[in-house]
């Protein structure tokens, strides 16, 4: 069967349960000639393993200003290590459920600021564009289950004494001289105490010392809210409120923690870690050819480009003369969080593409917009960015991903690389230093005339070649089986989604065929595919075919 499927006319993508790694071997050469990705989760030998990063969509929906998937993918991963089936007590698995949804949440919101910082740095001393894209991809490779342990275990495992409390400490030690005797010691001592009182005491909530893991949710939610922040703020609030007491606390994180150390196995912590780049486009395998821009909120709200229609053309000339032809053609609805898509039904002829992006009124057609795009392929490399990645069987250079560059138009008529801007209303942070920022009153902080870049986000994701994905499974490792669990999950999950909301017949451009050999034994802890049922229902409509062997059929509802 397999043979089959790679002979068609037109390939498509397939996913491959494949226990003992037989079927891997006798089709990874044939499968690479005949035009095939090959994709290994290799819980054999993990050497061979390509990296899957299950918080890796959830930092991408993030990325992108979407709360809401950004929360599903997360969710999917809590649901698998903390299932509440089965258990005794409901509370706990919960409790404990909270406990790593918020370390997760936490951490991704960590580096959306860090991501921030970074860019305002790029802009300030005028990084290469390509630099700016390597730095912000290995930074949120920081971003994984074995870092999202390492946070939840550190931070908890120490405790802070209130400010108050360090303050008594220091002056019992004598840092601040004398205090009955000296009347100025004592009156800094004071201003001291009352500058911790009004700044600080806040996050301890009248207790002497707390862990420095609520201590940093409790900031957190002190921040400007943003979706991320919601979400830490509700699963933190949601865990405390079941923890109650200390000691119920110490349970809860026991639990959590526990669970956790899953992700230190080796392994484990190979298959899950690297950068976004490096990550398997799970999203690829319907639509492997996408992109997006993200407009500033300023910039969409003063135009009320929400819900604006939007038109995606591509050329293969720098002087927008000469179209590539239908399957370069995408029509889009302006998201909310100010996302114009790109999706590409052709490979690009050659490796310089030069897109259009006209944005229409929605009722009346009228054009609010045009911009100019230039897009260039990209190479997979490896992880410091400075050596290509090759197919070990074609020796070819892997196509993956690109650049996207903005064009502007110049007094002589060519486009040339540039931004499009607009005036607005800003505060002058970035003019002040952080003592000035700091001050009492905030007097130096004002609003100011700016210029600002429409675009505020460009996002590409692009490969040439179908998809075939085996899931090296072996039966005597079955305590790995839940990482492919949520794989799989995933990645049905992302296809039905974006085959939903992407073309008018509501189909994907690939097909994904599933082969599950031994599917009764791909199980943890006694729950296997989460949905599985409502998969086969649903799938045929979008172009998700599943075919399975060894069935179990208390597990699955279903008798192979």
């Amino acid at each position: 069967m397999i043979d089959m499927w790679t002979r068609e006319t037109r390939p498509n993508n397939m996913c491959i349960n494949d226990p003992k790694g037989e079927l891997l071997k006798k089709n990874y050469v044939r499968m690479s000639k005949r035009g095939f990705q090959v994709v290994q989760f290799n819980l054999i030998n993990n050497l061979k393993t390509d990296i899957y990063n299950p918080l890796g969509l959830a930092a991408e929906a993030a990325r992108e200003g979407n709360g809401m998937k950004c929360a599903t993918y997360v969710e999917n991963i809590a649901e698998v290590f903390f299932p509440v089936d089965g258990a005794d007590d409901p509370v706990w698995p919960n409790a404990a459920n909270n406990a790593f949804k918020r370390a997760a949440y936490g951490l991704i919101d960590f580096y959306l600021e860090e991501e921030r910082e970074m860019r305002k740095q790029a802009a300030a001393e005028n990084w290469d564009a390509k630099v700016l894209d390597t730095r912000i991809d290995q930074m949120w490779g920081k971003v994984t289950l074995y870092n999202c342990y390492q946070l939840f275990v550190q931070l908890s495992a120490k405790k802070l004494k209130n400010p108050v409390e360090r303050l008594n400490e220091r002056a019992r030690a004598g840092e601040f001289g004398n205090l009955e005797t000296d009347e100025n010691a004592a009156m800094m001592f004071q201003d001291a105490v009352t500058e911790a009182e009004e700044n600080e005491m806040f996050l301890w909530e009248g207790e002497k010392e707390k862990d420095m893991l609520t201590l940093f949710f409790s900031a957190t939610d002190g921040l400007p809210k943003s979706s991320v922040r919601t979400l830490v703020g509700n699963a933190d609030k949601a865990l405390k409120a079941m923890g109650g007491a200390e000691k119920m606390m110490a349970s809860v994180y026991g639990i959590a923690i526990t669970a956790m150390s899953f992700f230190t196995d080796p392994t484990i912590s190979t298959l899950t870690s690297g950068t976004l780049s490096q990550n398997v486009d799970l999203a690829g395998l319907s639509f492997p050819r996408r992109m997006g821009v993200r407009f500033a909120a300023p910039y969409v709200k003063r135009y009320n480009l929400v819900g604006s229609q939007v038109k995606w053309d591509a050329y293969s000339d720098a002087k927008f003369t000469k179209p590539l032809g239908k399957n370069f053609v995408h029509d889009d609805t302006l998201s909310v969080e100010g996302w114009a898509r790109f999706y590409i039904k052709d490979s690009f002829p050659s490796n310089t593409a030069y897109l259009r992006l006209r944005i229409l009124n929605g009722t009346s057609g009228t054009l609010i917009k045009t911009l100019y795009f230039k897009f260039t392929k990209g190479y997979q490399t490896n992880l410091k960015g400075r050596a290509f990645i090759t197919d070990p069987v074609t020796d070819e250079k892997i196509i993956k991903n690109g650049l996207l560059i903005e064009l502007v138009k110049n007094d002589a008529g060519d486009f040339v690389p540039g931004h499009v801007q607009f005036k607005t209303k800003k505060l002058n942070l970035d003019q002040l230093t952080q003592e000035q920022i700091n001050m009492p009153g905030h007097d130096m902080i004002k609003q100011v005339d700016a210029m600002v870049d429409a675009v505020s986000a460009l996002n590409v994701r692009y490969s040439e070649k179908p998809k075939a994905v085996f899931f090296v499974t072996p039966p005597h490792l079955m305590k790995y089986a839940k990482l492919i669990l949520i794989l799989i999950k995933q990645l049905v999950d992302l296809n039905f989604d974006s085959s939903y909301m992407t073309r008018e017949n509501q189909k994907p451009d690939y097909k994904t065929r599933f082969m599950l050999d031994e599917l009764g034994n791909l199980q943890s802890e006694g729950h296997g595919i989460a949905g599985f049922e409502t998969m086969l229902s649903i799938g045929l409509g979008q172009e998700q075919q599943f075919s399975a062997t060894s069935c179990v059929a208390k597990n699955y509802a279903l008798a192979a």
